[in-house]
């Protein structure tokens, strides 16, 4: 799965040709290491990723992420239904989808729900705000 926003978790999709999965599927294919490849949209700037006291309060912060974990969710429920494998989904998230990566890995106390088994951090991190 590819999860990608640029400019901070404010813009972006995966509409863009640099997030076409097209080629580095046929890529996998050819190396005889074939692989399902999804790219998703979620909720950024204040639609997904607003914070404040009430916020807090009432629980409806970060629901950029909840998007992205209610699709880990439904990708754990399908992917065999394509030939995959449940337990070999790897996430990976380029610019600010890399910093959503790390706030994956510690959302929930850093629980995983055995959603992923691996995550590529790519120019973000763990650290980024």
């Amino acid at each position: 799965m590819l999860i990608t926003s640029r400019g901070g978790l404010y813009e972006g999709g995966t509409q863009g040709q640099r997030y076409n999965l097209s080629r580095i599927v046929q890529k996998s294919v050819e190396a005889n290491k074939p692989m399902i490849a999804v790219s998703i949209n979620y909720r950024l700037s204040a639609f997904g990723f607003i914070w404040s006291k009430e916020v807090a309060t009432n629980g409806t912060g970060n629901i950029g992420l909840r998007d992205q974990r209610l699709v880990l969710h439904g990708i754990q429920e399908n992917i065999a239904g394509f030939g995959g494998d449940s337990t070999k989904v790897t996430v990976w998230g380029e610019n600010a989808g890399g910093i959503a990566i790390g706030r994956q890995l510690t959302a929930y106390g850093g629980r995983d729900d055995k959603l992923f088994c691996a995550t590529i951090m790519e120019s973000g991190g763990l650290l980024e705000r």
